[in-house]
This record gives structure tokens, sequence and C-alpha cells, in this order.
């Protein structure tokens, strides 16, 4: 199996503002597919709640991989939510990977026991 990094500049570093976050170099998606989607995400001056499509994690003035099932509802486009909890965080993301088929790409990362890479190390679409 091949897998193929949907998000065309993965080791780009975003920063997000409180509110939805298009993801724009992430689009084409399909409506009501699942996605496996990886990112670093870090968080820095207060608390911050990171969702949409499935991603659902709470990040309190630390670093950490985000791996999730994405799944779009209204758009073709990756979104992320970041919603203030306390203070005033600073939410960047980067090494970002989007393939379709959330279920066979884990199952292939697993089996290749590929537990840490950016999302560069693959075929970009």
């Amino acid at each position: 199996m091949m897998l193929t990094n949907l998000y065309t500049e993965p080791l780009k570093h975003v920063i997000l503002s409180p509110g939805w976050n298009a993801m724009d170099k992430c689009s084409g998606l399909t409506i009501g597919q699942d996605y496996y989607v990886r990112f670093y995400a870090m968080v820095s001056g207060g608390t911050a709640k990171l969702s949409g499509g499935g991603i659902d994690m709470t990040l309190a003035s630390s670093n950490s991989v985000i791996v999730g099932r994405y799944v779009p509802v209204a758009a073709s486009t990756l979104f992320i939510n970041v919603t203030v909890v306390n203070g005033s965080p600073k939410v960047e993301i980067a090494d970002f990977t989007v393939c379709a088929g959330y279920a066979d790409t884990k199952r292939e990362l697993d089996s290749l026991r590929i537990t840490r890479f950016n999302g560069d190390t693959m075929p970009l679409a």
C-alpha cells in the first residue's frame, strides 16, 4: 500500500487563531470520508482546546502529537477549531500528515512500526 500525504506543505508552521482555522494546504477532501490526520501542536501561554471533524484535545502550555480520525462534515477543506480555555495561548502546528482512509493508514504505519515522522517523508499529493 502506498501512502500519499494530501497536505501539500507538511513542514510549514502555522499559527492558529481562536475560532475556525482553514488548513488551506489541504483541500479536495471528500465530505463524509474518514482521513488519518497527524500533526505536532505547540501551545504556550495558556490552555487551548483543538477540535473539529473528530479531533478533540485540550493542551495546557505543552507540545503534543495529535493523531486522529478526521471526517469533514460541511466543507472539503481541513478545519481546526481553537477554543481558549484560559490565558492567552499561542497555538502553533506543524508536521502535517493527512491520508485518505484512517484505518488502512493507521494499520500500515503500525505494521511498519512508524511512530514518529514528519509529513514530508511520504509522497505528496
